[in-house]
């Protein structure tokens, strides 16, 4: 269920049933929240016996059999928002019978009353947006609404208005100009009822919004709670509402069965750590609004000591795909309610796959006196490329549990202690619990030396063996990030340390290394923005470039010129080359993350995930970096809508060393 929670202020939560991309297009839409009917309602009957069930079958498997049970399966769960709205036509029993089918834990939906009282599943308050009839559902009798087509406005890109008749694959099929798919028939492309449903899936945990406000929505909680008492089914649905009066209603009359927040509840949750009503600790949320980030880190952190599971609606279809619910379950999300039922299940295994791999303890982990949490400085390199590096070891360790590593890699004549700052990796290694190490060769100018045969490459890679042997690291889990330079350096480990490190993060310099050859896939998620005034995203480098010194200091780069082929490709060419070496199929999928960022995605790479998030506009810096954003004149634009840090780190939750 999506509920939309508002503030009108800088801020606002979404908390009646979010409207996704796939529904806002031209034409009545699948949107709803704003509008309460204005329609009265009869007393509530009991549907099942005047209206006619509905006769397909889905497989039965094992499900939570209460709320309480479902919370502690130690995995995520799927919830089929709406059954599925951008995969199947939301609220049919078909939409419903093709999410059980793919494995969802929870269905979700939403719930009205007719003019004659009966409880209706549908996701708007009109009938407008999804059928080819008009008005609000609380103004049509039960028999009116069934006699419709609930999938009329449904395509495989939207529900809506304005495309062709022959991209309306569904319908017809309830009025039975078409036949219906295997396994079911015309009615189960109508609007059913909450009775109907109940009957068809008498074992699956139940997600309710009560549509609506006032005394239709008192209705509505008046009959749902009857409903679900008389059908056995109190203890495995939550409900909830867009308005906490209605909540609160429903918490008078039904105290036994789970709740979620209303709308006030949850924002003073989110704001001000106000503590959520007993009976109510599901908090659905989005994942932002209007900008505003709801779903961080703090959050999630405060939400898991509270004991309250947070389930996210993704209020943005290019977030509605496999690999943003993989980044929501590295995040800690305990149930996704989304829009691809089987993608949704599909990343919940990933997310189990990646967890399971075991800590492999580094020698290090048998230290007698473990270093103490902090910064540490040390040396390595010996006298061939001498070195100093920077550690930041979390207050999760204790030199005794293995942590992750993440190796962050300097730019152009960037002093390691500015990556740190630039990538706040002081903060996130306290925060996400791993140990962060920015080296430095000592040379007149900070550069690397990214030739895969080159003394760098030794270099780092011992190290990696100073670091394994002397800190306890999990090295199953050493990742590599880096800006600019250090983004090259990073692709070059990724080559030549393959069966070494787990997955890394180029910024601003991902690179396709001559005679790169791995012993394993690589997973690799890349940032780079369309106006990089020194490594050109179209291949090349900048105007600014020419000013950098040379790697003596005497000079600059354009006194002696700049070229090397390995950067003269664009961008995605670059990254296109590393999901063919990952074993992707290479194809994309590309959408728009936020107004300025967009993600790509290659296919069919099952453990070389290869990722590139283009920033519009965007300069020669770390996206998210609060610094990076105050240096404008220097790096161009910095943009704030996405966390290079924050994002990386979940790509590397999910993307441990395997073998």
């Amino acid at each position: 269920m999506r509920r939309l929670a508002g503030l009108a202020a800088a801020f606002m939560l979404l908390a009646a049933c979010s409207g996704s991309d796939h529904a806002a297009t031209a034409g009545a839409s699948t949107t709803s929240g704003s509008s309460p009917t204005a329609s009265t309602t009869g007393p509530a009957t009991s549907p099942a016996t005047t209206l006619p069930a509905t006769t397909s079958t889905v497989p039965a498997p094992k499900y939570a059999a209460t709320i309480d049970e479902l919370l502690h399966l130690g995995r995520p769960i799927v919830l089929a928002h709406t059954g599925g709205e951008d995969n199947f036509p939301a609220s049919t029993m078909f939409a419903f019978g093709e999410s059980v089918k793919a494995g969802v834990d929870m269905l979700d939906l939403n719930v009205l009353l007719s003019k004659d009282g009966v409880l209706m599943v549908q996701h708007d308050e009109t009938v407008d947006g999804s059928t080819e009839g008009a008005g609000n559902v609380g103004d049509l009798t039960a028999a009116q609404l069934q006699a419709l087509d609930d999938a009329y406005w449904f395509t495989d890109a939207c529900t809506c208005h304005d495309r062709s008749v022959l991209e309306y694959i569904y319908r017809g099929i309830r009025t039975g100009a078409k036949p219906a798919p295997e396994g079911y028939t015309a009615d189960d492309f109508a609007m059913p009822t909450l009775a109907q449903l109940i009957q068809r899936f008498p074992d699956i945990p139940l997600n309710i919004e009560i549509k609506g406000m006032g005394a239709p929505a008192r209705a509505a909680a008046d009959a749902l709670a009857k409903m679900l008492h008389d059908t056995g089914r109190a203890k495995d649905t939550v409900v909830a509402s867009f308005q906490d009066d209605i909540v609160s209603y429903f918490h008078q009359i039904a105290p036994d069965i789970e709740e979620s927040p209303g709308l006030t509840v949850l924002t003073d949750y989110v704001l001000k750590d106000t503590p959520v009503p007993d009976g109510m600790r599901i908090l659905q949320l989005p994942p932002e609004y209007s900008g505003v980030k709801v779903i961080t880190p703090e959050l999630m952190a405060r939400a898991n000591a509270d004991g309250n599971p947070v389930w996210v609606w993704p209020n943005n279809r290019a977030l509605e795909r496999q690999a943003s619910y993989e980044d929501f379950l590295a995040q800690g999300i305990a149930g996704l309610n989304i829009n691809f039922p089987a993608q949704g299940v599909a990343a919940v295994g990933r997310y189990l796959q990646a967890t399971a791999v075991p800590a492999a303890a580094s020698a290090g982990c048998d230290s007698e006196a473990p270093a103490a949490p902090g910064t540490h400085d040390g040396t390595f390199g010996g006298t061939a490329s001498p070195g100093t590096f920077t550690e930041y070891i979390p207050p999760a360790y204790d030199g005794a549990t293995p942590l992750p590593l993440v190796l962050a890699l300097h730019g152009w004549s960037q002093p390691p202690q500015l990556l740190a700052t630039e990538a706040n990796l002081p903060a996130m290694s306290s925060r996400f619990g791993f140990v962060a190490v920015t080296p430095d060769i000592t040379r007149p100018v900070p550069w690397w030396d990214t030739s895969l045969d080159g003394h760098d490459v030794a270099a780092l890679t011992g190290l990696l063996d100073q670091l394994l042997a002397s800190r306890c690291i999990d090295t199953n889990r050493v990742y590599v990030t880096g800006m600019s330079i250090g983004a090259m350096m990073t692709s070059t480990l990724a080559c030549a340390l393959s069966g070494r490190i787990a997955a890394v993060a180029p910024v601003a310099g991902v690179r396709d290394p001559t005679g790169c050859t791995t012993t394993r896939p690589v997973p690799l998620v890349a940032f780079h923005g369309t106006a990089d005034p020194y490594l050109s995203y179209n291949g090349g480098y900048g105007p600014q470039a020419a000013a950098l010194p040379t790697p003596d200091g005497k000079g600059t780069l354009g006194d002696t010129g700049i070229a090397d082929p390995q950067d003269a490709a664009p961008v995605p060419e670059r990254v296109a080359a590393w999901a063919a070496r990952n074993g992707c199929t290479g194809q994309q999928a590309t959408s728009d993350r936020t107004a300025d960022v967009v993600v790509t995605d290659w296919v069919g790479c099952e453990t070389g995930a290869t990722r590139l998030y283009t920033v519009n506009d965007g300069g020669h810096s770390w996206p998210g970096s609060a610094f990076d954003a105050t240096i404008g004149n220097i790096v161009g634009h910095t943009t704030t809508t996405i966390d290079a840090t924050a994002i990386m780190w979940q790509f590397f939750v999910m993307h441990p060393l395997t073998h």
